[in-house]
């Protein structure tokens, strides 16, 4: 189950970067996503492979979003995307991509109730 940071081109900007998370999924059963109580289906990522894409977006505030447009084709073209394989040397992959996903659904119920402006510019 690689988990991968990458990065994307900024949508309508000539300069920066985007990074988001990517997480490959090859277990059964799988870990669950959960963003504020919906259950998020893993989608393909391309070349067979199945995951969930991960990350936050300027809408007014910092919001967490799973498959976002623009991260989520930059992964079908299968990492038509700078990336990077995370390694975590001291626990095993399963328990920490639930980690991951645990702490994406506390970030989104956190931001429900207080919510984090910003910087604009997608910055």
């Amino acid at each position: 189950m690689p988990v991968y940071i990458a990065a994307r081109d900024l949508d309508g900007f000539p300069i920066g970067t985007h990074q988001f998370i990517i997480i490959e999924e090859q277990s059964n059963p799988h870990p669950v996503a959960t963003l504020g109580g919906k259950f998020i289906s893993l989608r393909t990522l391309g070349n067979g492979k199945v995951g969930y894409v991960i990350g936050t977006h300027n809408r007014g505030n910092l919001a967490v979003e799973f498959f976002e447009e623009s991260d989520y084709e930059a992964t079908l073209e299968y990492f038509d995307t700078e990336v990077i394989q995370v390694k975590f040397p001291k626990v095993h992959d399963q328990i920490a991509i639930r980690k991951i996903l645990k702490l994406v659904d506390n970030y989104y119920i956190n931001q429900s109730l207080d919510k984090i402006s910003s910087c604009g510019y997608g910055i």
